[in-house]
């Protein structure tokens, strides 16, 4: 198999793409600027989100989707909420869930939710 990546068009694609490349250190794998504009950013691990730029205006904006993104322990999880959340709306509070997780999450520029969480323990 190859790749998995998680591709959807926004309409803020400036600040989406900066968001992710500042706030989630994504390495870009490859972008574009023929025709549209477009981006390829490995985040984490070998997953990736590719960006589409819908343009502005356009209602581009994926429904309901939660990128859920597992981080190496809980102190990641709690370092990361603190830098997020002077950034990015929380849309769930940092705290431990009932699953056995430390989580939290906030919502990208695009609108897409991010979750981001560790195994307790």
């Amino acid at each position: 198999m190859g790749q998995f990546r998680v591709a959807f068009p926004t309409n803020h694609f400036d600040a989406a793409t900066a968001f992710y490349r500042t706030h989630l250190a994504a390495d870009t794998v490859t972008e574009w600027d023929e025709e549209t504009r477009g981006v390829v950013l490995q985040v984490a691990g070998e997953g990736c989100v590719e960006l589409f730029d819908a343009g502005p205006g356009t209602g581009a904006a994926p429904v309901d989707l939660i990128i859920s993104i597992e981080l190496h322990s809980t102190q990641a999880v709690d370092d990361l909420h603190a830098q997020l959340s002077l950034v990015a709306p929380v849309t769930m509070d940092l705290g431990d869930a009932s699953w056995g997780h430390r989580t939290f999450r906030v919502i990208d520029p695009s609108g897409v939710t991010l979750a981001f969480w560790a195994p307790l323990g």
